[in-house]
Formats: C-alpha cells, structure tokens, sequence
C-alpha cells in the first residue's frame, strides 16, 4: 500500500469514526455529512463495500431523523453494492 492510499484510507476511517460518534451524540445531520464525505471517497476508489456501509450509515441517520424516504433510499443502494460487492447475506449465498 502506497503511502498516500493509506492516508486516503485513515481520512475514510476517521471520517466514519466521526460519524459514528455524531449520531451516537444524536447529531444526526453532521453525522450525515461525515458518512457522505466517506461515500465520495469509497466512490473514487470503486470500493463498492464502503459505499455499501457508507449507505446504510446515512440511512440509519435520516431514519433517526424521520426521514424514512431517504432512510429506505440510502437502504436499498447499500443492499445493491453489497449484492454486487459479493458479500454475505446476497442472492448467491440463499442458492
């Protein structure tokens, strides 16, 4: 691992760590922000995994707020990536 995809890689684990606390804290649209600053940069990194995680986060938090529209959007885009990440839980695990 190159030295600058680790630094990008600890910005991701902190923006998310700062995410967490935020809506443990019931801050929730900082937390949002946090977890969509995490989004971007799984995204640039086609690490369908993170987005998927980066997803469910933000649609925990718009769920906490009421926002259960968002909540179910966020929800279903990470079902998709982890489905297409290949992860536990997808269609190919249930055959």
């Amino acid at each position: 691992m190159t030295p600058v995809l680790f630094g990008v890689m600890l910005y991701v684990l902190v923006q998310l760590a700062i995410g967490n606390v935020l809506n443990n804290r019931k801050e929730w649209p900082a937390a949002i922000s946090a977890y969509d600053e995490a989004l971007v940069i799984h995204m640039r990194l086609n690490d369908r995994a993170g987005q998927a995680i980066d997803h469910f986060n933000v649609g925990n938090a718009s769920d906490s707020l009421g926002d259960h529209a968002q909540a179910l959007e966020r929800y279903d885009a990470s079902h998709g990536l982890f489905a297409s990440a290949g992860q536990p839980g997808d269609a190919a695990d249930a055959a």
